[in-house]
């Protein structure tokens, strides 16, 4: 919307300086969630309709305008032509859901950032955790009627720092659900990872986007308050704003999909991959995964790890599916995809706060209810 506006003006405006504009000159969070007595119900539009007429542009003339929208279960660009006035109307419609945004988008960033110049090998592991798109075991040379029953391989990307060390890590799977099992079973060998070759870590902050389908739910979050007792780690959940999860996972998995994909098509279809587990050994080899403990080189390989689909069925049948059953839908977190910071104080017992760093916080008891704080 703002690129319109600039597009028929003489003169450029930021996003920043429009934010500077409408909101107090200094700023607080009560200005971004709109709480503020004094420019909360003071709307971009004011100033840019003196902008408009400094140009000698009026209401009533046209402007295009592209804006992401959902349809039908889709989103979707869509561009429109209406008059200044509709426009300037939308973007008022639009500014408080924007500021919110913005300010999540801000705070979490510096957050995670926070967290990650903190972290060390006797302390805390920061944990970054994505799904990559599926990998498809394409072949060279394949039959047209294959294109129809292309088999595919999970791929689950994290990326540990502790300090000024990392480790990446890919694992590879025949289960086809990105769901919350996947991740618990991943969570497993993630922790008897850093036990192997840190042992005196003491705590892990697991950072995500806020995918509900696997990372920001209720269940997933009842797992969190099992952590300790299921792997013997403390830990906590700290999520990104919408949309702005991109990290060093998204590398990895870019990286050994990449790698695959020119194996099998510089090959013949001897080359190619039957199963999911013949592209995990294939991406174990390819990688160095010997690493030593304490090498601190920038550059890591990628360590290669496979759980197979009975693995996450097991676990969902002897212990996931038991613990989700014993809480009542009422009792999950309310709101939760405005929550973005997670730490358990207790089996079915956490303090769910708006960012990682607000003073205010809600501690949800699974169990039972929630009470605020």
């Amino acid at each position: 919307l703002l690129d319109a506006f600039n597009k028929m003006n003489s003169s450029k405006l930021e996003l920043t300086a429009l934010i500077n504009i409408v909101l107090c000159k200094t700023e607080t969070s009560a200005c971004y969630l709109q709480e503020c007595s004094a420019c909360s119900t003071i709307l971009p539009s004011t100033f840019l309709f003196e902008q408009f007429k400094a140009n000698s542009i009026n209401e009533d003339s046209d402007i295009t305008w592209i804006t992401w929208e959902r349809n039908e279960k889709r989103t979707e660009l869509q561009r429109h032509t209406t008059s200044i006035a509709a426009f300037l109307e939308k973007l008022d419609a639009l500014w408080s859901k924007f500021l919110v945004h913005h300010f999540y988008t801000i705070e979490q960033r510096e957050y995670i950032k926070k967290i990650k110049n903190e972290s060390s090998e006797k302390g805390t592991a920061i944990i970054q955790l994505d799904f990559a798109q599926n990998f498809t075991l394409v072949s060279q040379s394949s039959v047209q009627s294959s294109y129809w029953s292309q088999k595919q391989a999970t791929l689950f990307t994290v990326h540990i720092r502790m300090g000024s060390g990392h480790r990446n890590l890919v694992f590879i799977s025949d289960y086809m659900h990105h769901t919350t099992e996947l991740v618990y079973e991943a969570q497993k060998h993630i922790i008897e990872f850093l036990k192997k070759w840190y042992p005196n870590i003491k705590h892990v902050n697991y950072v995500s986007d806020g995918a509900s389908a696997h990372f920001k739910n209720s269940k997933n979050m009842l797992n969190l308050t099992y952590h300790e007792s299921d792997f013997g780690l403390k830990a906590s959940w700290t999520f990104s704003s919408t949309s702005h999860g991109k990290g060093p996972v998204d590398g990895i998995g870019a990286a050994v999909k990449s790698r695959a994909t020119r194996y099998l098509l510089s090959g013949t279809t001897h080359n190619a991959f039957l199963s999911p587990e013949e592209f995990f050994e294939y991406t174990k080899t390819a990688n160095d995964h010997f690493v030593m403990k304490g090498d601190l080189e920038p550059n890591r390989p990628i360590e290669t790890f496979y759980i197979k689909a009975t693995d996450i069925q097991n676990a969902l049948k002897r212990t996931l599916e038991r613990r989700w059953l014993e809480i009542d839908k009422k009792s999950w977190i309310e709101g939760i995809q405005n929550k973005h910071q997670f730490d358990p104080v207790g089996i079915g017992k956490i303090i769910c706060r708006q960012t990682s760093s607000s003073q205010t916080y809600k501690i949800f008891d699974l169990y039972r209810q929630h009470s605020p704080n």
